[in-house]
């Protein structure tokens, strides 16, 4: 749980990384998988700079330590598109 507080900062880098996507033009359509995709590589990335990845839990840790990021980007994400919707 340590590890997944401390890593929190990088759901605003996987924000930034995917709005800058869409400004250069991504579908919408396809942002969500976007997110999901620098999620996973950002997740991957802040875990080996703890500790090299070198069995399958590990690997498997941090893509699902990824994933998490890139789902919870994209809810943001979501959340402020739906709140600016209906003011």
């Amino acid at each position: 749980m340590e590890v997944f507080v401390a890593g929190l900062p990088l759901v605003a880098v996987v924000l930034a990384l995917v709005e800058w996507f869409k400004k250069i033009n991504i579908p919408s359509g396809a942002l969500p998988f976007v997110s999901m995709a620098v999620g996973i590589l950002v997740g991957i990335a802040y875990q080996w700079s703890l500790a090299p990845l070198a069995s399958f839990s590990e690997w498997f840790n941090a893509v699902i330590f990824g994933l998490a990021y890139g789902l919870m980007a994209s809810g943001i994400y979501d959340v402020g598109k739906s709140i600016t919707k209906s003011d």
